[in-house]
């Protein structure tokens, strides 16, 4: 399967053009108390195990570019991702239309709102000023 991948690169660099890569990671941990998502119940965090990451991979082939992001969250609601590819496309150039974001369903990662309706005042706080922050 490995010779396949690597013989398909390298052909489709000979049949159309070179590709560029690049990556970035950006660390996206909240902060502890913060009430995770996945479970049935409102459930905070205690600190902070392993840092929770957003990954993104862009791909550029005859000046043509994609990008491929990856969130440490359970699921990702559709107005976040049009939020995203809006701002992406304002600060990369890449059209939102090319972009994929996706989650890697982290059941430890931040809860995006669907249970905030049930937690005390300062939760509610500490969850919207988080939300806040990002870029």
């Amino acid at each position: 399967m490995l010779r396949l991948a690597i013989s398909f690169f390298l052909m489709s660099s000979v049949l159309w053009g070179q590709w560029r890569v690049g990556r970035a990671e950006v660390d996206i941990t909240p902060p502890a108390r913060m009430p995770m998502a996945g479970y049935y119940y409102v459930r905070l965090n205690e600190g902070t195990h392993d840092p929770l990451f957003a990954k993104a991979m862009v791909v550029e082939q005859a000046g043509v570019r994609m990008a491929l992001v990856a969130v440490d969250y359970v699921q990702i609601p559709r107005a976040f991702v049009e939020e995203a590819r809006i701002l992406i496309a304002a600060r990369t150039g890449i059209p939102g239309t090319h972009v994929m974001i996706s989650a890697t369903h982290s059941h430890t990662g931040p809860e995006l709102g669907a249970r905030l309706r049930s937690v005390e005042p300062d939760i509610d706080a500490l969850a919207k000023g988080f939300w806040k922050k990002i870029p």
